[in-house]
């Protein structure tokens, strides 16, 4: 959580956009790693185009398998907050709303 201090969050979801795949990867383990705490779920949330990002990194057919597959577990986590559900349902991904709409 000390990690989340500042504008590191930012930082850390603005190489989810960088050219390298290696500092993607990077990026969307780490994040994956904090998003499993609930209140950083928020913060990661809250990083404006952070879950636009995520969505795409986790539908991405050029991406490789490990990065894809850490996009859609951190997406996952990230659905414990409501606001995130809200933004991914925004982004087309439809899932975690239909669940929320069911319980």
């Amino acid at each position: 959580e000390a990690l989340a201090e500042g504008n590191n969050v930012r930082t850390i979801v603005k190489f989810l956009s960088h050219e390298h795949s290696q500092e993607r990867q990077e990026a969307v383990s780490l994040l994956y790693e904090l998003s499993t705490s609930e209140s950083m779920c928020e913060k990661i949330g809250a990083v404006n185009g952070a879950i636009l990002l995520l969505v795409g990194l986790s539908s991405s057919k050029s991406e490789n398998v490990s990065t894809i597959d850490k996009a859609e577990r951190t997406l996952e986590n990230l659905e414990n907050c409501e606001t995130n559900v809200k933004q991914m349902a925004e982004n087309g991904r439809l899932e975690p709303l239909l669940k929320l709409l069911l319980e």
